[in-house]
């Protein structure tokens, strides 16, 4: 982002940073975004926006979006197209838009720069990432009292265990058990009969390494996950 933008309301930007739009899509609260604006942000100021003050039992936060599951909306939103974003590329140092095939590899990688895109293995191929804010706002838009068609903030008691979650570890056991036992929504797979049981199987592996209760809540993460691995691994002809 320009010097010359910070500080400015995010309604004056016409582009977001990566924290700017995910805590746009997490809250849709136009004073987190500002407050997220400037260059200094770091993930540790991103995670204590989302905190609460732990002595008070009754703190809750109003999510639109679980933390987890944002940054799998903002990589869907890059795969199909419907978000513009640019980048500084890292090989060349050219600003050049970031291509829909390319979001597939991407992770969020909470030990490195917060305005950076990474590969799985930690390799940044994007610094410096713009998005649209015209984009951002069509398609994540502003809440607006008495419109129905809008969604309903979600209260919860404090961000938990998910936070902003890093699949990187699970998109490597789905590849692992794809390239290993085939295509489920075929015949072919050995261990999966159908794309629920895979699904269930990840939920399981969840619930187990982050210590959550109810893997279930990131049913809809879990699916958006493996399918856009399926469509890299096994793609339509």
């Amino acid at each position: 982002m320009e010097n010359d933008q910070i500080g400015s309301h995010p309604k004056k930007l016409p582009s977001w940073t990566l924290p700017m739009v995910l805590a746009w899509i997490i809250w849709r609260d136009w004073e987190k975004v500002q407050r997220l604006s400037s260059d200094q942000v770091t993930w540790i100021t991103f995670t204590v926006e989302m905190a609460c003050d732990q002595a008070d039992d009754n703190c809750s936060v109003d999510y639109f979006v679980d933390p987890g599951d944002a940054f799998t909306e903002l990589q869907s939103s890059g795969v199909d197209g419907s978000l513009t974003a640019y980048g500084r590329h890292i090989e060349d140092c050219r600003v050049k838009p970031i291509e829909r095939g390319e979001w597939l590899c991407f992770v969020l990688d909470r030990n490195r720069s917060i305005y950076s895109l990474h590969e799985s293995r930690g390799v940044a191929v994007y610094d410096g990432v713009n998005f649209s804010r015209e984009d951002v706002l069509r398609i994540w838009p502003p809440w607006s009292n008495g419109t129905i068609d809008q969604p309903v903030a979600q209260s919860r008691a404090r961000p938990g265990p998910k936070g902003l979650r890093d699949w990187s570890e699970d998109q490597a056991w789905i590849v692992h058990e794809l390239r290993t036992h085939g295509d489920p929504r075929t015949d072919g797979c050995q261990k999966y009969a159908s794309l629920e049981q895979l699904y269930d199987a990840l939920e399981e592996r969840i619930e187990t390494n982050d210590g959550v209760q109810n893997g279930n809540d990131y049913r809809s993460a879990i699916k958006g996950q493996v399918r856009r691995i399926l469509d890299r691994e096994f793609p339509k002809p």
